[in-house]
């Protein structure tokens, strides 16, 4: 017997006794359960319930009277059907899965999926877009408060500045950003943000980029240096309160010694 071809058809769920059987039927054409078990190997008690198995399955046919004799269907009527009714059978099957797993949803009591996010109390993050998607991240689960500051180089195209403060204030966040005295001169960045209800105050020298949520529920520190025409840039990400608790005491402490937007404005008018 083709040891490959035996394989295959078991692959296609004969058992290797239902293949055995198949294959010496196509050989010696029709034969007695007797002929069949001879010819296959088989032994007489279990040839009856293997050729009983190919009829339901399509592989042959009993023909004759007093003395039954199986007949092999072609391969490909037979490999057709069964393939057919297999597939039936498994759509049936994931039917009555699909419609056993909502019953036991209804029945079981809902559980909130663990947040991932605090399995690590700290996450390096490598590179300016991995930066970005940290902040964007943080910004937009922060949930009454965003605090943030802003040195230069910035990191996000000109575009997409202030999207993610103007959208925490969108939902009700209060919004702080201290930004580096420089920074507030390229461009007037702070005005949507100002304009929108946010608070807006600067400094000559902010220590660290920063941003925190939720008073200092959770923070990320960046580094971001311009290495010629590029910008590289290493944040890390702090999911533990305890851990960011620090570095809100340094952004508060920062903000009360910041100068307030209004009063740059008033210094900056000339006199009358």
């Amino acid at each position: 017997m083709n040891k490959q071809l035996a394989d295959q058809l078991r692959t296609l769920g004969l058992t290797s006794n239902e293949t055995k059987a198949y294959l010496a039927l196509l050989t010696h054409g029709p034969a007695t359960a007797a002929e069949v078990a001879d010819a296959a190997e088989i032994s007489r008690p279990k040839v009856y319930g293997t050729l009983k198995s190919l009829v339901q399955m399509g592989f042959c046919l009993p023909t004759g009277d007093s003395v039954a004799r199986f007949q092999p269907m072609p391969p490909e009527l037979a490999l057709n059907e069964w393939i057919t009714r297999r597939t039936q059978e498994r759509r049936a099957q994931t039917r009555r899965e699909e419609q056993a797993a909502d019953e036991v949803l209804r029945m079981l009591p809902r559980v909130d999926a663990p947040d991932n996010r605090e399995e690590g109390f700290m996450e390096v993050g490598v590179g300016v877009q991995k930066t970005m998607d940290m902040f964007g991240d943080l910004a937009e689960r922060a949930e009454f408060q965003l605090d943030i500051v802003l040195i230069l180089p910035q990191i996000l195209p000109r575009e997409a500045w202030n999207q993610y403060e103007l959208q925490a204030i969108g939902r009700g966040v209060d919004v702080r950003v201290l930004y580096e005295r420089n920074a507030i001169s390229e461009g007037a960045p702070h005005l949507p943000i100002h304009d929108a209800g946010g608070l807006i105050r600067v400094a000559d020298n902010p220590p660290l980029r920063l941003a925190l949520r939720d008073r200092g529920r959770e923070g990320i520190v960046s580094l971001v240096e311009a290495a010629g025409d590029t910008l590289v840039a290493t944040s890390v990400a702090i999911r533990h309160p305890e851990l960011a608790a620090p570095f809100q005491i340094l952004f508060n402490r920062q903000w009360r010694q910041a100068q307030s937007v209004e009063n740059l404005e008033t210094d900056s008018s000339p006199p009358t």
